[in-house]
């Protein structure tokens, strides 16, 4: 895991931190950040970027979460958001659980780990994942165009971007982080209500495929796994990305962007709760 923080650092602004998701990078967000980094502090965390021999145990969320608290509490950041995609949301989640005095307020852009698997659907996943061909990301491309609504050339030519960390690990490596963070994705059914009570917006492309899973839970809507994720929160609201699928702040990122500014500094984004 690598954090990156921007050149320079401005005292006066409030910061945000952005986890990426599953087998991604912080390009992920990089549309975000060009746009957001006149008023924040950006700070990225890449958890596939690491130095010395890869350690699978790294990536659960327990030693995920214990190991990014610690280094926001070591930077001694103020007036801080964190923004999570994906399965970055559900660290982001776990980890406002954890030390939710670190944080302002939350944004969660199609949170995992939210999402009801059965025991049975567990089973079926995971044996998929370990039987994935040596080259990992062969099989990843295959599947790509559900995570974008739109998928072209230019989105092939992003995704590239976003497995090329994943990519420089060896194929066992890959495998093994791969099936250790899934697993946690599917077993989580996170519920935090108690536990992070000040702002959270929750960010749902009204056409992502992978959250929900489309293939298992088709009677599942975007709109109805914003409205559950928002419902587990005191303090929360959800918004709806038209034209967007699992990648929201890519597809659609000028009202990505406008929602999170918006938020950041109000706790508070305007209606409707579709735009």
């Amino acid at each position: 895991m690598r954090i990156n923080y921007p050149e320079k650092f401005y005292d006066n602004r409030p910061s945000m931190i952005f986890i990426h998701g599953l087998c991604c990078n912080q390009t992920a967000w990089q549309y975000s950040i060009a746009y957001l980094k006149d008023w924040f502090n950006c700070i990225t965390i890449d958890l596939y970027e690491s130095i010395g021999e890869p350690n699978h145990s790294n990536f659960e969320v327990a030693n995920l979460t214990t190991l990014i608290c610690e280094a926001i509490k070591s930077h001694q950041l103020s007036n801080l958001t964190i923004c999570g995609h994906s399965f970055g949301g559900q660290l982001a989640i776990n980890i406002c659980n954890e030390a939710p005095e670190l944080f302002e307020q939350a944004v969660l852009i199609a949170p995992a780990g939210i999402e009801n698997y059965s025991h049975f659907e567990q089973l079926m996943i995971n044996q998929g994942a370990r039987n994935l061909p040596t080259k990992l990301f062969t099989k990843i491309e295959e599947y790509l165009h559900l995570s974008f609504y739109h998928y072209d050339k230019h989105y092939r030519d992003l995704a590239i971007s976003l497995f090329s960390s994943f990519n420089k690990l060896d194929s066992e490596s890959q495998k093994k982080f791969f099936s250790t963070q899934l697993s946690e994705v599917l077993a989580a059914n996170v519920n935090f209500k108690n536990k992070f009570n000040k702002p959270v917006l929750v960010i749902f492309g009204n056409m992502d495929s992978l959250v929900p899973n489309i293939v298992l839970h088709p009677y599942l809507t975007s709109r109805m796994m914003a409205a559950h994720t928002a419902r587990l929160f005191t303090h929360a609201s959800y918004r709806l990305i038209n034209d967007a699928g699992h990648f929201p702040m890519l597809e659609q990122p000028e009202d990505v962007n406008q929602l999170i500014k918006k938020f950041a500094y109000t706790g508070t984004v305007t209606q409707p709760s579709q735009l």
